[in-house]
């Protein structure tokens, strides 16, 4: 399988587009949701769903997009809802603004209920080269 460079919304063609729903690219998956006319749901790029026929598929920018469209959303991929992943580092990162003290990663870990190694790799590959907390990067 080839892998496609994802610049923007604006640079990806409904070819490109159908392509990463066939790759179920996780490069893709927040820069467009695909609903599919039959069963009126829509869906990421790399929802684990089977894939639907091409002629029954309509792309959208955005989930509101879809939902104003009258799809509603996947209840396995939860194209709606924000990647649990994102939630971890949007919490771990409250924690290092609201603190007086920098708290220590087993600190941090123990806030968001998860293990410091794991809490450590999600934070660094989310923050590539803008990561300042000592206790994690």
């Amino acid at each position: 399988m080839m892998s496609m460079p994802i610049v923007s919304k604006m640079h990806l063609s409904e070819a490109e587009r159908w392509q990463a729903v066939l790759e179920r690219s996780t490069a893709a998956k927040d820069y467009f949701v695909y609903a599919v006319k039959t069963t009126g749901i829509y869906c990421r790029s790399n929802c684990p769903s089977k894939r639907p026929k091409r002629q029954n598929v309509v792309f959208y920018a955005t989930a509101e997009e879809a939902e104003a469209n009258g799809y509603r959303p996947c209840k396995r991929c939860r194209p709606n809802e924000i990647d649990r992943l994102q939630q971890l580092v949007a919490q771990v990162q409250h924690l290092l603004e609201t603190q007086e003290t920098e708290p220590s990663l087993s600190e941090l870990a123990e806030a968001v209920g998860m293990s410091s190694y794991y809490v450590q790799r999600v934070f660094k590959r989310a923050t590539v080269g803008v990561c300042s907390a000592s206790a994690i990067c």
